[in-house]
């Protein structure tokens, strides 16, 4: 036998059971949203006119077209055009309008996603970036790709990415070990320390080491 009171349970030869503690900090991790990123507003309109592959230029082509030849008509009719023959050409008028407006919305579109685009790879490479720094400190020709990949945990492309904008910032430098043929990549200041000691105390540290 079974009797519930609330969230208390009487369940027959098991006495009363109740249901487990939620901590505080279970709760916030539900509430904690899944994606930091705020969720893209759609156009329906625009997306349609995307996925049939009709192109801004295309729209504002063809209702530029559409509108001048209608417009020609109006003029060159007159006052001679019977009201239903008029009333079809406004519609038409119209609709050419339309596909102009429809064409900029599409191009004005395409440029806010292309500039978020462009503001999220670059808040993403500079993470990457920041997360290299730490071992970039000590010259080590030990320090390939391969090695930042298993230090940090971070795939190839993401490394190599951001090694490359270090590199063309002229963050980080990049060597060549001649013994085993690998590149391996230092800060850069490691190399303006070295060059600022003279030729006799740099012949001594490359003896030393």
């Amino acid at each position: 036998m079974k009797i519930q009171i609330g969230d208390i349970q009487i369940i027959a030869d098991q006495g009363l059971t109740r249901p487990p503690v939620r901590r505080p900090a279970d709760r916030l991790a539900e509430r904690r949203p899944r994606s930091p990123h705020k969720a893209e507003e759609r156009n329906p309109i625009v997306d349609f006119f995307e996925a049939h592959r009709i192109t801004p230029p295309l729209l504002v082509g063809v209702g530029s077209l559409g509108a001048c030849c209608l417009l020609a008509v109006l003029v060159l009719a007159g006052g001679g055009i019977p009201f239903y023959l008029l009333f079809l050409l406004v519609i038409a008028l119209s609709t050419s309008l339309g596909l102009i407006g429809i064409g900029h919305l599409m191009r004005r579109t395409t440029r806010t996603r292309q500039r978020d685009q462009t503001v999220r790879r670059e808040g993403l490479l500079l993470a990457r970036m920041e997360r290299l720094r730490p071992y970039l400190a000590n010259r080590d020709d030990t320090h390939t790709v391969e090695w930042f990949v298993h230090q940090t945990g971070m795939t190839e492309e993401a490394v190599v990415l951001a090694l490359k904008e270090m590199v063309e910032r002229g963050e980080v430098e990049e060597d060549l070990d001649l013994d085993s043929g690998e590149w391996f990549y230092y800060s850069a200041d490691q190399e303006i320390e070295k060059a600022t000691l003279p030729l006799s105390e740099r012949v001594k540290a490359i003896k030393g080491a």
